[in-house]
């Protein structure tokens, strides 16, 4: 199937953030510090993710890309085995979700140098966005949407659009999706459909320059 051509977007339901977290014994205290220790050791630190081709790899190859720092991916499969392996020092980074580091930071077994949002995090509100950094080319949240087939009436469309913007203002709907790390957004099914294509082109030059090939 083509993402643009076989579907007709519908609302864009909630986005969902992203932190950088290193091994509390790593010598940084900032995003700046990081990239500057990354430079010295060129293809020496190894950072996690869940999995070749997931949305924390995705990001994590975004960031090396903008920044010029060369850092080993090292795939887990799954997300236990990644966040766990950066806890225990054996790989030195890793971008998760948001809602996945908590305890690690909490515990002091992971430090956050920054949340890849437009907006600070509340469940750490002293660490700086991207953007605030200068980096705001690596701003990343994965989103969550939905979709009709291609050929979709437009009242049909726009129907289910109103009726998802209506639950979406709900304070049960948007306190469950906060009890899993997700912002509620909603909108046009228009705006919905830019962001596809802007997603689209964008990952399809972090992908080609990664060399990033699928399982």
């Amino acid at each position: 199937f083509d993402p643009v051509k076989s579907f007709t977007p519908v609302n864009l339901i909630a986005t969902s953030g992203l932190v950088l977290v290193v091994h509390p014994q790593l010598p940084v205290k900032s995003v700046k510090e990081f990239i500057q220790l990354a430079k010295r050791r060129p293809g020496q630190m190894h950072y996690s993710s869940p999995g070749n081709g997931g949305p924390q790899h995705l990001a994590m190859e975004l960031f090396k890309l903008e920044t010029g720092i060369d850092i080993v991916h090292v795939p887990y499969k799954g997300l236990a085995g990644a966040i766990t392996d950066v806890m225990a020092g054996h790989v030195q980074a890793m971008i998760s979700a948001t809602q996945t580091a908590p305890s690690g930071v909490q515990s002091g077994r992971l430090k956050v140098l920054a949340v890849l949002s437009p907006e600070r995090s509340p469940a750490y509100p002293d660490a700086p966005t991207v953007k605030e950094l200068g980096l705001a080319q690596v701003e990343v949240e994965t989103w969550y949407g939905a979709f009709a087939p291609a050929g979709t009436p437009q009242p049909v469309v726009a129907k289910i659009n109103a009726e998802l913007n209506a639950l979406l203002k709900l304070a049960d709907v948007r306190e469950s999706l906060a009890k899993q790390g997700m912002t509620p957004r909603g909108g046009t099914p228009e705006r919905f459909g830019n962001l596809v294509k802007a997603e689209l082109t964008r990952w399809d030059r972090v992908v080609r320059a990664a060399n990033i090939k699928a399982d």
